[in-house]
C-alpha cells in the first residue's frame, strides 16, 4: 500500500510539474503577444506623429513634376486632370494632402481611366513635399481604316481618338 501511495504522489508531482510548465508557457505567450501589441501600437503612433500628421510632408501642387513619354497625350490636359483629382482628394480629406497618405494607386487609376491612350502611369513620392508623375503613351503600330482611322498598338489595343 505504501508503494501505491508513493506512485500516486510521484504521479501527482509529475502532473503538477506539467501544469506548472503549461502555465509558464501560457504566461510567456501572453507576455510576447502583449509586447508585440505594445511595439506595434508604438510604431503606429510614431508613424502617425512623424509622417502622417507632420505638416512638413504636405503635398505642394507646385512641386509635382509631370512628363509624358510619347506623342498622343497632351501634357497640359493631363496636368489639369491630375490637379482635378488632387483637388477632389483635398476636399475629401478636409484640407491639405499628406504625402504619405496620398493614394498613389488611386491617382494612377484615375489618370489611366480618363486617358485610354496611356499604357502606364508611374507615380513616385519626392520627399519632402512632391510627386513625380511619368505618363507612358501607347505606341501605335497600325491604323485601321475600317474603324475610322483608329490606331492599334502592338498589344492589339485599339487606341481611341485623342481629343485635345
Amino acid at each position: 500500500m505504501a508503494k501505491q501511495s508513493n506512485r500516486r504522489r510521484k504521479k501527482n508531482k509529475k502532473n503538477q510539474q506539467k501544469q506548472v510548465v503549461a502555465v509558464k508557457i501560457v504566461l510567456l505567450i501572453l507576455i510576447f503577444v502583449s509586447l508585440f501589441w505594445m511595439i506595434s501600437e508604438s510604431a503606429s503612433s510614431l508613424k502617425n506623429i512623424f509622417f502622417d500628421k507632420n505638416p512638413y510632408f504636405t503635398l505642394d501642387k507646385y512641386k509635382i513634376s509631370l512628363s509624358v513619354e510619347g506623342e498622343l497625350t497632351n501634357s497640359e490636359a493631363l496636368r489639369k486632370q491630375l490637379n482635378d483629382v488632387l483637388a477632389d482628394l483635398e476636399r475629401k480629406s478636409g484640407g491639405s494632402i499628406n504625402l504619405f497618405k496620398c493614394d498613389l494607386k488611386l491617382l494612377r487609376t484615375e489618370l489611366t481611366r480618363h486617358n485610354p491612350q496611356l499604357k502606364d502611369v508611374k507615380i513616385t513620392r519626392v520627399l519632402p513635399e512632391g510627386l513625380k508623375v511619368v505618363a507612358i503613351d501607347r505606341v501605335p503600330v497600325a491604323r485601321i481604316m475600317s474603324l475610322k482611322g483608329k490606331m492599334i498598338d502592338r498589344d492589339g489595343y485599339v487606341i481611341p481618338p485623342v481629343n485635345g
